[in-house]
């Protein structure tokens, strides 16, 4: 089944030339794009100590208000010069609220495009991807400052351990998996099965079977962590995305010890295909 919507969240703290790739691949995959204009509110002060607290915090709040509609508006103008069809929606609310709001708008799309580096600065956006992942198990695409040009992808790469999270990107990144010339199944110093069989044999053939040209490609860490021999691989294979499962281990772990998600989130310079 081919993507028909797309959705991505733009905050109004961040440029709006950010949107660029993600109008572009909208435009290239011919779907309709939701647009949600993000406005981060201050939570209503606990104290008030005479009127600057209380009044700052309504100025504040008036201010970001009218900062989502501007660039809504100017959104707007951009989409309709290009032709392009798309919906923008404002949303304002409470830092706490931000993937109750989000979620919504998430569970009727087919896939999710964030920037990547803004996940990565914008603390608000990070809580959007966060929100997708955990709360309403739709793909998430993170997209470069590069256009993510569909005809010209050569190769793309699955990263495969077995588990639901990665079965789950599996899954829902068929359409993209289907533009490829090559599909690499990329195991990391995987553990031989107990039935004698070999790993990623089965998630290859389910590929196959959705007429894709699979390879099986099990590879030593050579000393690097799972997540350094994963980007090492897309760099030997000119692979145009990464497909994986997102946070395998719980968050807290991956903050304590470290993890393949968090390290790809951070380095990775290619598109990459999230599910959880």
């Amino acid at each position: 089944m081919a993507y028909k919507s797309l959705l991505t969240v733009h905050s109004v703290s961040d440029g709006i030339e950010t949107l660029n790739p993600i109008l572009e691949l909208a435009n290239s995959m011919d779907v309709h794009l939701d647009i949600v204009v993000l406005g981060v509110l201050l939570p209503p002060p606990a104290t008030v100590y005479g009127t600057f607290p209380g009044d700052y915090w309504r100025e504040n709040n008036e201010h970001v208000f009218s900062d989502a509609k501007a660039r809504a508006e100017a959104i707007e103008n951009i989409v309709q010069d290009r032709g392009l069809s798309a919906s923008v929606i404002s949303e304002c609310v409470d830092r706490g609220a931000i993937d109750r709001a989000i979620s919504p708008y998430a569970l009727c799309s087919d896939l999710c495009v964030l920037p990547k580096f803004v996940v990565s600065e914008n603390s608000a956006i990070e809580k959007v991807f966060n929100g997708i992942l955990f709360s309403t198990g739709r793909p998430l695409l993170l997209l470069g400052t590069e256009a993510f040009d569909l005809d010209a992808i050569k190769s793309m790469i699955v990263a495969w351990d077995g588990g639901a999270e990665a079965a789950s990107a599996a899954h829902l990144a068929l359409p993209l998996l289907q533009k490829a010339k090559d599909v690499h199944v990329v195991m990391v110093d995987p553990k031989p099965l107990e039935n004698g069989g070999h790993s990623g044999d089965d998630i290859a053939v389910y590929l196959a079977r959705h007429d894709l040209k699979v390879t099986v490609d099990r590879i030593p860490d050579d000393g690097m962590s799972v997540g350094q021999a994963l980007l090492q691989h897309t760099v030997n294979t000119n692979a145009n995305l990464l497909v994986m499962g997102a946070y395998g281990h719980s968050r807290i772990r991956e903050w304590l010890l470290g993890g393949a998600t968090q390290e790809i989130l951070d380095t990775a310079e290619l598109p990459i295909l999230m599910a959880h």
